[in-house]
């Protein structure tokens, strides 16, 4: 037996651990009881923790990454729309074009005269 976890094929081989493990918890993977006395164990609830918080991860970075992709194309548009405008209106937009506020209320009036 190992010492950290009391079953006897703990480092030799993952899937054998997994072995004592189910044969130590009753053996019948499709009880709810055996899935129930799993969970409780240090191992599995870290585990399971870590899945949850890896999946929380990637949903935030997909909305974040989903985010950036639409104010890029938002930008696009908006410069194209400024392609047809004045030279004067350009010298006064561009230095400030950068700026998430002023794209962001840029794209507001585009959205608006195209919807109208």
């Amino acid at each position: 037996y190992h010492h950290c976890c009391g079953f006897q094929n703990c480092l030799s081989s993952p899937l054998l651990w997994l072995e004592d493990i189910i044969m130590a918890l009753g053996g019948d993977l499709n009880s709810q009881a055996f899935w129930n006395e799993f969970m409780r164990r240090p191992d599995a609830k870290a585990a399971y923790q870590a899945e949850r918080r890896l999946q929380e991860k990637k949903r935030t970075w997909l909305e974040e990454r989903k985010a950036i992709e639409e104010r890029g194309e938002h930008r696009r548009k908006v410069a194209d729309a400024l392609e047809d405008a004045p030279a004067e209106l350009k010298k006064l937009i561009a230095p400030m074009f950068h700026i998430r506020f002023v794209e962001d209320y840029l794209w507001m009036i585009f959205d608006e005269c195209v919807q109208k």
